[in-house]
């Protein structure tokens, strides 16, 4: 189903923001990928606006859609970007991307993407466990500076989505089990050239209940809380996710506002030692493009088949 308000038809003829489909076709050829700019910039304003009372940054997930055009209308926006990988990284930079506004995430990054990503000096890198921890120290050793790092964190929350998309739980490749972060909290203490600054999880994509949002943050809260225990400083929670994409009437994008409402109870009437540690920072929620853009493509030849009733 088209959003009418970024993509119709008129007389017959699709349109994007009143400019023809044909017309693009004609003058770009194809395959083309036809984006709206209003849909982008809108989507994002979204979270900017619900989530305006809290200190935060919202990324934008570089692996929704990795054309150029689409970073560098975020990056001026102000966006963040979440990327997953060294080309998702040179392509964020090449963009026009401010570096101290990009993370890494990924669960494979090899050892020339994490050395890339720390000469590039960004925001953080997510570690997934501790061998990527101890990878990360021993590269940034090597560099002589300090690695600042995010932990990813598996809160053993598992929401309602399809079984393939969900990550939150110990059961999946992703992050570090919540009963384990105190052992591997002691564990980074040792490693003198990482610089331990956020604490992240994901649980999954197409959620469309914020109950299951709110239940891992609290999780976090508590691994925070350790964090502030055992004398680390947190500067970042990443309460990113999969916000869902509509694809029929049925099913209504969740309410941002609501949302943030309860995160910030979660943040002011926790256990002190939350509320008081952490003020009101609360960081990198990702934004996805669809149903914003799509591939326009030209049939160049049909093929007629046959078919034979022979058993």
């Amino acid at each position: 189903m088209l959003p009418d308000t970024y993509f119709s038809y008129k007389q017959g003829v699709l349109h994007c923001e009143g400019i023809s489909i044909p017309s693009l076709a004609k003058k770009f050829g194809t395959p083309l990928f036809v984006t709206s700019k209003t849909a982008i910039l809108e989507n994002f304003n979204r979270f900017e606006t619900a989530f305006n009372a809290l200190e935060h940054l919202t990324c934008y997930s570089v692996k929704a859609n990795y054309t150029l055009e689409i970073i560098r209308t975020l990056a001026e926006a102000g966006s963040g970007f979440d990327v997953n990988s060294g080309g998702e990284l040179f392509r964020a930079l090449k963009a026009g991307a401010s570096p101290e506004k990009i993370i890494m995430a990924g669960v494979g990054k090899t050892a020339e993407e994490i050395q890339y990503a720390l000469q590039s000096k960004i925001l953080m890198l997510k570690a997934e466990s501790l061998s990527e921890l101890k990878l990360i120290d021993s590269i940034a050793r090597k560099l002589k500076l300090k690695a600042p790092v995010g932990l990813r964190i598996t809160p053993n929350v598992t929401a309602e989505t399809h079984p393939y998309i969900t990550t939150g739980n110990h059961e999946q490749k992703f992050g570090i089990d919540e009963v384990l972060v105190e052992k591997v909290l002691q564990e980074v203490k040792a490693l003198k050239h990482v610089r331990l600054v956020g604490l992240e999880m994901h649980i999954g994509s197409q959620i469309y209940d914020p109950k299951y949002y709110v239940d891992a943050t609290l999780k976090l809260l508590q691994a925070k809380s350790l964090c502030d225990t055992l004398g680390f400083k947190i500067e970042h929670l990443d309460i990113g996710g999969g916000f869902p994409v509509t694809y029929s009437s049925e099913k209504k994008q969740p309410q941002l506002k609501p949302l943030h409402a309860r995160y910030c109870h979660c943040s002011k009437t926790q256990d002190s030692k939350f509320s008081s540690s952490l003020g009101d920072t609360w960081s990198l929620m990702q934004v996805h493009s669809s149903p914003r853009c799509f591939t326009l493509k030209k049939i160049i030849t049909r093929k007629s088949l046959s078919f034979s009733t022979a058993q």
